[in-house]
């Protein structure tokens, strides 16, 4: 009798065992698949907040580089009009297309993510600003066109005018230097002419005198005659 009882207790205290070592297993089992959960979700948020971090990251920079190339391209610009050297086009060319290129990326990182708002709207406003900027240098060269053939046309006719006021100043120069050589054969024909009717009154009046002297010899000798006769 004793035995029976002996052995029912047996069975039961390994039944209770056995619920024990289940119960503890299942617990184990739920803490290892919470844990599990919980690893597994954590990871995941890790990796949701690391691929945000990237992204705030290449927002921050892709709106400092779409600033910088913003700026550059205006001063690139800017210098052109100021020197007109054609690299400084070119240059303000280049570096507008960069900042083309990173709107077009920071448009394509606001469609493909929410809560990038300010990005996108950021990204408009930098589209606008670049079109305006490409407006502005549109204009700016058509009038830097304009500027050089007004220049060229100006050039040639200042060239011209010039070359006509050269060919007339020479003209006058070599009309002058004649009417001085005329004017100094004038003067020294003049001072001849007077050398010449000098003389010539000279020589006048040197006849003058010689007609007057043999007058008064003749009158004399007539006198002298006469008187020899009486």
């Amino acid at each position: 009798m004793q035995d029976k009882k002996g052995g029912s207790a047996l069975l039961r205290n390994m039944k209770i065992g056995t619920r024990l070592v289940v119960g503890f297993a299942i617990i184990i089992a739920i803490f290892a698949g919470a844990t599990m959960f919980s690893w597994s979700s954590f990871s995941q948020i890790e990796k949701d907040t690391r691929e945000l971090a990237e992204v705030r990251f290449r927002e921050i920079d892709l709106t400092s580089e779409i600033q910088r190339t913003l700026q550059e391209a205006a001063a690139a610009y800017t210098q052109y009009v100021l020197s007109g050297e054609r690299k400084l086009f070119e240059l303000g060319n280049d570096v507008l297309a960069e900042t083309e290129k990173l709107v077009a990326e920071a448009m394509s990182m606001a469609m493909d993510r929410e809560g990038l708002e300010e990005l996108r709207q950021g990204s408009m406003e930098a589209s606008g600003a670049i079109g305006l900027l490409k407006n502005g240098v549109r204009k700016i060269t058509g009038a830097i066109a304009e500027m050089e053939t007004s220049r060229v046309e100006m050039e040639e006719a200042l060239s011209v005018l010039e070359e006509n006021i050269s060919a007339y100043v020479e003209g006058e120069r070599k009309e002058v230097q004649k009417q001085v050589e005329l004017g100094l054969a004038a003067s020294a024909i003049m001072n001849r002419i007077d050398k010449m009717e000098k003389a010539r009154g000279i020589l006048w009046e040197s006849g003058r005198i010689n007609a007057d002297f043999y007058s008064a010899q003749a009158l004399n000798e007539k006198e002298r005659v006469g008187k020899s006769l009486e």
